[in-house]
């Protein structure tokens, strides 16, 4: 019996056995273990469609033969969920759905089947939030030039802009109406293939334009052709070569059957050919820019020549500003056609070195920067002084005493204004420099060229923060001065109100304060006088705490004695100040007088008589006209000519006129 049991029950113990040992030897076959990826980073580029956008580039180790994939997760933010977001067979990844001003976290695993590696190490990138945000509205065009300039002074920087469109070429001035660009369809010709600048070169405060070799005059914002018969020619650029303060013309280009580079001199406005000894060209560049810190700008050229012996080539030419000659410095520059240079201080050793890009044929296109080594030094210019503001409503003008500089003469400097609303400020207006050391970001002129006042209009009310800089001509700008503020004040409407006056008696003589608010430029104030039988004589006690900057002076003398009516008015108008603005505010009457003297002798009793009061404008101000009838007109001819006035006798009705600027008499109406 226990053999029998023996032999029934063998065979369930070897299953068991065999089992045991398939369940302890499935772990250890190689081709199941899949190794983690290693070494992931993660990299910020840029990803191009049709505009450039940012991703991620993720790299990483493949550790593993038997692989299907890679897993790929993300999470935004070290707090933020994992989730995956692609597969991939390969050892790498572009992850374009990437949002602006957010940090993602990246890890990767392998995997066959169901079956997965461990994670790979974690890897982070930062994408930047966007510092340029494009502002729709421009002029779509190819092969053209952009320039930045206030063409209205309203303390904002509106946009030129030329180039080819689908079936013409374009010329346009964007105004910066509160960051939204409108057209002023401004008549200017079309242009590609060339340079546009601004830059105020008939010296009257505002931006002209130099598009190519057309000048455009800045005319209240209205653009209008300067007729100076410059050649046709692609490049040029503004800059006053013989530092006598106005711009002066540098181009090149064609003049329809030859190559020519040429130097126009500034005189008044119109510009004549210097006859300069430069090379004719065409594609290129034209530059100024004082490299060996003379004081003087230099000429640095590059563009295409084609000659019957050596056909087509570029050429690479920087010529020295002799006195107001220019010499060929044969400096071994690399040549290049179809180019563009650029100068700049790289090296901040107060010296201007170079940039130079192109086709330079054999050796093919070119990116080269050259370090200027000339051991002549360059100081900068002293910072300007005396600062001063007016303002005049909305309206500021800024300026300055002209600076000093051991290299460029003082004419020869431009400036450079920064203003803002906050100290140090450059909210309105930037500098492009550093507003403690006055080190300057780019390579120009200054933002007011030779100028030593500018105006910005349009201001917003507060507090303004400003000040100025020298410009030399290597571009090396001097310290800033000082700071100084100015205060716009609220636009509200101008007031002026005499205060209450008591009845007085004929022939008495009295004051009347006047109140004045927000009302600006004043000569003399007056006003309107009821009268009641009363002979008034009007001497103005203003009260002027508010009023800036304004002045007062008493105003015309007017008399009403023994008059015939019981009641009545006498208007007196308001005058400005010779030389500045007009008188801002309302509720009033602007006039231009020179103020009589006053002729206590005039007062004189008419019997039987009518004052009246009437203006007109005639020349260069405005008359009064008073008329007095059935008096006697030898009494009023010899009182008042006392006090100046020219006047006639009509049929017994004299006519008297107060002295004005340059005014004629009005005829008898």
């Amino acid at each position: 019996m226990k053999t029998k049991s023996f032999q029934s029950n063998w065979p369930w113990a070897i299953v068991v056995i065999f089992y045991a040992w398939m369940l302890r030897a499935w772990p250890i076959y190689a081709q199941d273990v899949i190794n983690a990826p290693s070494n992931l980073a993660a990299a910020l580029q840029n990803h191009t469609t049709e505009r450039n956008y940012l991703s991620v580039k993720l790299t990483w180790q493949d550790n593993s033969d038997n692989k299907q994939n890679f897993r790929i997760e993300r999470k935004s933010g070290a707090a933020g969920n994992w989730g995956e977001i692609s597969q991939t067979s390969l050892a790498n990844y572009l992850d374009i759905t990437v949002s602006l001003n957010q940090t993602y976290f990246y890890r990767v695993r392998a995997n066959s089947g169901s079956i997965f590696s461990d994670y790979s190490n974690e890897a982070s990138v930062a994408v930047p939030p966007a510092l340029f945000v494009s502002s729709a509205g421009l002029e779509r065009v190819a092969n053209g030039a952009t320039a930045w300039g206030d063409h209205d002074n309203d303390g904002d920087l509106d946009v030129l802009l030329t180039g080819v469109k689908t079936f013409s070429v374009v010329s346009k001035i964007y105004r910066n109406n509160a960051g939204q660009f409108e057209d002023i369809n401004a008549s200017l010709a079309g242009f590609a293939n060339g340079a546009a600048e601004w830059g105020d070169y008939d010296h009257d405060g505002d931006l002209d334009i130099l598009i190519g070799t057309k000048i455009y005059r800045n005319d209240n914002g209205n653009f209008v052709e300067l007729a100076a018969q410059l050649p046709v020619g692609n490049a040029s650029t503004w800059g006053d070569y013989d530092n006598d303060g106005d711009l002066d013309i540098l181009l090149t280009g064609s003049t329809g059957t030859n190559r020519t580079s040429k130097i126009y001199r500034n005189e008044s406005g119109r510009f004549v050919d210097i006859g300069a000894a430069l090379e004719g060209l065409l594609y290129g560049k034209a530059l100024w820019g004082d490299y060996d810190n003379d004081g003087d700008p230099d000429v640095f050229l590059t563009g295409v020549i084609e000659t019957f012996e050596t056909g087509v080539r570029g050429v690479t030419r920087v010529y020295r500003n002799a006195a107001g000659g220019f010499v060929d410095t044969f400096m071994p520059l690399l040549s290049a056609g179809v180019s563009s240079i650029a100068c700049g201080d790289y090296d901040a050793d107060k010296d201007l070195d170079l940039i130079l890009t192109g086709d330079a044929g054999a050796p093919g296109f070119i990116g080269v920067v050259y370090r200027n080594t000339t051991t002549a030094v360059n100081t900068a210019p002293q910072a300007p002084t005396e600062l001063a503001s007016q303002v005049s409503g909305n309206t500021a003008t800024l300026s300055w005493r002209k600076s000093t500089d051991a290299q460029t003469p003082a004419n020869g400097l431009t400036y450079n204004l920064r203003l803002g609303k906050t100290p140090g400020g450059s909210e309105i207006m930037a500098a492009m420099a550093d507003a403690t050391t006055g080190y300057r970001r780019i390579a120009q002129l200054g933002n007011t060229n030779h100028r030593n006042s500018w105006t910005i209009k349009n201001l917003a009310p507060g507090t303004y923060y400003w000040s100025v800089q020298a410009i030399d001509n290597a571009f090396i700008g001097s310290a800033f001065a000082p700071e100084k503020t100015f205060i716009i004040l609220p636009q509200t409407p101008g007031e002026i109100r005499p205060e209450a006056a008591a009845s007085q008696l004929i022939g008495a003589e009295f004051e009347v304060a006047v109140s004045v608010n927000a009302v600006q430029n004043l000569f003399g104030v007056s006003f309107e006088l009821n009268y009641t039988n009363t002979a008034f004589v009007d001497v103005v006690t203003p009260t002027t705490s508010n009023v800036l900057p304004g002045s007062f002076l008493g105003s015309d003398v007017i008399f009403i004695a023994n008059v015939d009516e019981t009641a009545g008015k006498v208007s007196i108008g308001i005058s400005r100040k010779l030389g500045q603005a007009g008188v801002s505010g309302s509720g009033y009457e602007q006039r231009q007088d020179r103020k009589s003297s006053r002729c206590p002798a005039a007062r004189v009793a008419l019997e039987s008589h009518r004052t009246k009061t009437r203006q007109r404008h005639h020349g260069m101000g405005w008359t009064s006209r008073y008329a007095v009838d059935a008096g006697s007109c030898d009494a009023c001819r010899c009182q008042w000519r006392r006090c100046r006035q020219s006047g006639r006798c009509l049929a017994n009705r004299f006519e008297f006129w107060p002295d004005t600027l340059g005014a004629k008499r009005d005829d008898r109406q």
